[in-house]
């Protein structure tokens, strides 16, 4: 028979001797054995067991004997030293033999004189620490299971004591390998989970080794009985011959379960990247279960009041009253429905408490009379953390709403006082009460916003001194873009009319840049001689009202002004009319002291009536590029042929002509660069001995 049981089907199943065995690897195997003498003289008890499963019982260390006295009728206990070569992987079966008669240091063959023969087979475990959890639901526990297992060394554990189990001890709570052998489920404590918070775990660990070890946790917070989700691993290298705490923290999910016990696995080995199933080459396994609490939903406030902007800055100013029994309404982010409306007090104060953490806004129902305040800079932004700024933005009639604010435990704006007729239940750091609302009553016609106007000059600055005046004269038919500051995109574009000057008209109040392209041959005016940079850049700010000085800078290729602002009934005043334009707008709202002096740094060649026609935003030729461009990179247009080389009839200069151009302009380039040192002279000119 294959499993020593041919005997037990042979009349009476006596194979019974065998009580208990014990076998592991690298200590004393037990086996405990029922005898029985009553000869009257000395038996013995000689156990063969086959360690390294080569089919017989002739090997080193695989026979023990004990002597059985006589009168002898209980069970005797048997040690065997555990050889090295012995098969201990907890599968393979070894063939045991038990002999009792009266023949001592007899063989494993052959007849004896009295007493009985039992055969058996055995299975060697190595000595490993098994895991405990309730394999039922679904975790893997058990050797049938494959569940977790290490063998144990004396030099890496977790807690203070480990022990060895011949399998895993699946359990309610985790508790099974506690009642076997020592009580080792002691490296790890735990205080709590909370959905959406921290679970904190400090593990004891001790690796007495030279090698590094590694530290693998596991939770279950979905409860699906396995460790395979998102989440739910983290691991830490443990450097050789540490003893000590190792913090193991777990973000807790939102959608954890809450209120059943979860499992938890620890497990220490040599062996990096190890999952939470099967063997481990050294070290230790913990089972736990932890139960997760719903988190205390925090009670957050939002308020603030609703005020008559008396002068329209957007800003409640000191004698500002707030504006009693307004409609307001609480939105969350999203929804058509408002969570809640209140009206406002007698100071004009509201306040929603009791919210949970999200994201919402207020909504203002208008009353007669009043509009909105004008939109500051900060209408826009709820959460710049500034109160008694207007917040509100104008949605529809009688409707005003903020922008979307977050609300979080802990991170609200602190030191605003709440409305003394309003209790906020609320701590400072949990409430908002900054969302506050502008209006004024509308007694003057609402001015059309978008009279304003912004112009010059574009000239030739012939001494390059950034000043207009001495007889310099304006560039006709240069490209003028309207640009917004930040986004650059194009909001107008114009050329310059036969005496420079340039307009954009009825635009809106508000921040621009002006580019400008200037013509083949001319760079910024107010830098070196030849150079595309010099001492007097960046220009001066265009918003410093000065007429006549040159306002443009090179720019990333470009040549653009400084951010200007144009501004209803606070733009400069006294400048002279734009020549050749009819300007309706207000002199208050009219901006035109925005100029650019561009400077000549090659000879006009014959084309004197040339306009160029470029896209906004195409980077300028610096003079260096002048002088190696063989072709022009711009479009032109000819407005006047002047004299020039003979042409070949086709409406084209030949290549010998344009050749014939580019040497000169390098020749002139660099001559003009060598008396680059002298500076031009600067004139102070005032505003009134300003020519046009």
């Amino acid at each position: 028979m294959t499993d020593a049981t041919g005997d037990d089907v042979n009349g009476l199943d006596d194979e019974d001797a065998l009580v208990s065995a014990e076998l592991t690897a690298g200590s004393v195997s037990t086996l405990r054995v029922a005898v029985r003498n009553a000869t009257g003289a000395a038996a013995a008890l000689v156990a063969f067991l086959d360690w390294n499963a080569d089919g017989d019982f002739a090997d080193v260390g695989e026979q023990a004997e004990v002597a059985v006295a006589d009168a002898t009728d209980r069970a005797v206990r048997v040690d065997l030293s555990t050889p090295g070569a012995a098969v201990c992987d907890g599968r393979t079966p070894l063939a045991l033999r038990l002999i009792l008669s009266r023949s001592p240091g007899r063989g494993p063959t052959g007849f004896a004189e009295g007493g009985e023969v039992e055969d058996h087979y055995l299975i060697c475990a190595s000595p490993d620490d098994w895991g405990d959890l309730p394999e039922g639901t679904g975790y893997n526990v058990s050797r049938a299971a494959g569940g977790p297992h290490h063998r144990i060394v004396d030099d890496l554990r977790l807690g203070a004591q480990i022990d060895a189990e011949a399998d895993g001890l699946p359990s309610n709570h985790a508790r099974g390998d506690d009642a076997v052998g020592a009580d080792d489920e002691d490296g790890v404590e735990f205080r709590s989970a909370v959905v959406g918070g921290f679970a904190r775990f400090r593990v004891a660990v001790t690796n007495g080794a030279q090698q590094s070890a590694h530290l693998a946790a596991f939770v279950d917070w979905n409860g699906d009985g396995d460790f395979g989700d998102d989440a739910e691993r983290q691991a830490a290298a443990i450097p050789g011959n540490f003893a000590g705490p190792i913090p193991v923290v777990f973000e807790v999910p939102a959608d954890a379960v809450t209120g059943v016990p979860l499992g938890v696995r620890f497990r220490l080995s040599f062996a990096p990247g190890l999952g939470p199933d099967g063997p481990a080459d050294a070290g230790e396994v913990e089972d736990y279960v932890i139960e997760v609490q719903e988190a205390p939903v925090p009670e957050l406030s939002l308020g603030d009041r609703v005020w008559e902007d008396t002068n329209d800055n957007g800003l409640r100013d000191p004698g500002e009253r707030g504006i009693p029994g307004v409609v307001v309404r609480l939105y969350r982010a999203g929804a058509a429905s408002p969570t809640a409306t209140d009206d406002t007090g007698p100071d004009g104060g509201y306040l929603f408490t009791g919210l949970p953490p999200g994201r919402y806004y207020v909504e203002v129902q208008t009353p007669e009379g009043f509009v909105s305040s004008t939109d500051g800079p900060t209408s826009a932004d709820p959460e710049n953390g500034i109160d008694d700024d207007d917040n509100g933005v104008v949605i529809g009639p009688a409707r005003v709403r903020s922008a979307v604010v977050t609300l979080d435990e802990g991170a609200e704006p602190e030191g605003e006082p709440a409305p003394a007729d309003l209790i906020d239940p609320a701590p400072d750091r949990d409430s908002n009460r900054t969302l506050d609302f502008g209006l004024r009553r509308p007694l003057a016609p609402v001015p059309d916003l978008r009279r304003a106007s912004l112009g010059n000059l574009v000239w030739d600055d012939a001494d390059n001194d950034g000043v207009f005046g001495g007889g310099e004269a304006g560039l006709g038919g240069v490209v003028v873009n309207l640009l917004t500051p930040y986004g650059l995109s194009l909001v107008a574009t114009t050329l310059t009319n036969a005496r420079g000057y340039y307009l954009f008209t009825q635009i809106a109040p508000g921040a621009y840049l002006v580019e400008v392209a200037p013509p083949p041959g001319f760079v910024t005016s107010t830098g070196v001689v030849g150079s595309v940079r010099g001492p007097f850049e960046p220009a001066p700010d265009p918003d410093g009202a000065v007429d006549g000085d040159d306002n443009g800078t090179l720019t990333g290729g470009r040549i653009r002004s400084g951010v200007v602002h144009v501004a209803l009934n606070s733009a400069p005043v006294g400048e002279q009319p734009t020549p050749g334009y009819n300007d309706s707008v207000p002199d208050d709202s009219s901006n035109l002291t925005v100029d650019f002096g561009l400077f000549r740094v090659a000879p006009a060649f014959p084309n004197p009536g040339v306009s160029a026609s470029v896209a906004p935003g195409t980077p300028f030729p610096s003079p260096s590029a002048l002088a190696s461009a063989s072709v022009p990179t711009t479009t032109v247009t000819r407005a006047v042929e002047a004299p020039g080389p003979p042409s070949t009839g086709s409406g084209r200069e030949p290549a010998a002509t344009l050749a014939w151009r580019s040497l000169a302009a390098a020749l002139t380039l660099a001559l003009l660069a060598a008396l680059g040192a002298v500076a031009a002279k600067r004139k102070t000119v005032s505003r009134a001995g300003r020519g046009r």
